[in-house]
């Protein structure tokens, strides 16, 4: 698998900064056109620059799948139209901020955290045209944060019960999946990597180790 190493306006934490599918790559305005390239190059998609919640930190606000993407209560209406304009279905989910620490999905399961309510979860699932379920993951509650999943594999924090991981490999409908840190020690893994189906990049200071469990993981093989 293609992963390449990169920077967000000179952060590691690229994944805080920045949302990606298989169809669009979402980063702050602003990010140099060096970082862009490596961005669109390597995840074979076009990436848009915004702002959620008059905010940078997009990946924080943000999840969803290639069916559409979730925002948070304080979103702009501005911001949901231009996303809108640019052909993406989103939906702001009432009550909740930190959609992307909270919501871990690709095309086939979400995640969702202890921390929305039942209703809110299926409202979810629902949206992104996916089973949902509301879990844990190595003992925290905020899936979101702890597992960067595509629509071939994952890579998920070191504490990961080996039970969870293989309910994670089912419900997602994966091939692969390996639990890695990423920047030289951050477990939680979705703060320091951007990944699709095509390929991921990770942050500057990911280690050669940690690139090899996050291949394996990735790989869908």
């Amino acid at each position: 698998m293609n992963i390449e190493f990169c920077t967000i306006k000179g952060s590691p934490y690229i994944g805080v900064f920045s949302f990606a599918n298989d169809e669009i790559a979402l980063i702050p305005k602003g990010t140099p056109k060096k970082e862009i390239d490596i961005i669109e190059k390597t995840l074979e998609v076009k990436a848009t620059e915004t702002t959620i919640a008059s905010s940078s930190l997009i990946g924080v606000f943000v999840a969803g799948n290639s069916n559409g993407l979730l925002l948070p209560e304080i979103a702009e209406d501005s911001e949901m139209r231009h996303l809108e304009g640019l052909g993406i279905k989103v939906k702001k989910i009432r009550g909740y901020t930190a959609l992307g620490n909270l919501v871990a999905a690709n095309d086939r399961f979400a995640l969702v955290s202890p921390m929305v309510d039942s209703t809110t979860a299926r409202e979810i699932g629902k949206f992104l045209e996916v089973e949902e379920s509301i879990g844990r993951v190595a003992g925290t509650d905020i899936p979101g944060s702890c597992l960067a999943v595509t629509n071939k594999g994952f890579v998920v924090h070191p504490n990961i019960a080996s039970r969870e991981f293989k309910m994670l490999i089912e419900k997602f409908g994966v091939k692969s999946g390996a639990a890695s840190t990423a920047n030289f020690g951050d477990p939680f893994i979705r703060n320091s990597i951007l990944a699709n189906s095509n390929a991921a990049v990770v942050g500057a200071y990911t280690s050669g180790h940690e690139l090899m469990r996050i291949d394996e993981g990735l790989s869908g093989r």
